[in-house]
């Protein structure tokens, strides 16, 4: 559950496109981007990549 709570807060983060996907993994308490990327990729079934473009949120 608490790993769901942090992506959801990464998506937010991501949509404000004010950081990088590193600097969203560590904000959110990644210590690496491969780590935040695998998490994400798990639960999302997507990349964080490309909801940084927009892809997933229809933008």
């Amino acid at each position: 559950m608490r790993r769901l709570i942090v992506i959801l807060k990464s998506i937010e983060l991501i949509d404000q496109k004010k950081y990088t996907l590193s600097e969203v993994g560590y904000l959110v308490g990644y210590k690496s981007l491969s780590a935040f990327t695998s998490s994400y990729q798990s639960i999302m079934k997507s990349t964080p990549n490309v909801a940084k473009k927009g892809v997933l949120m229809g933008r």
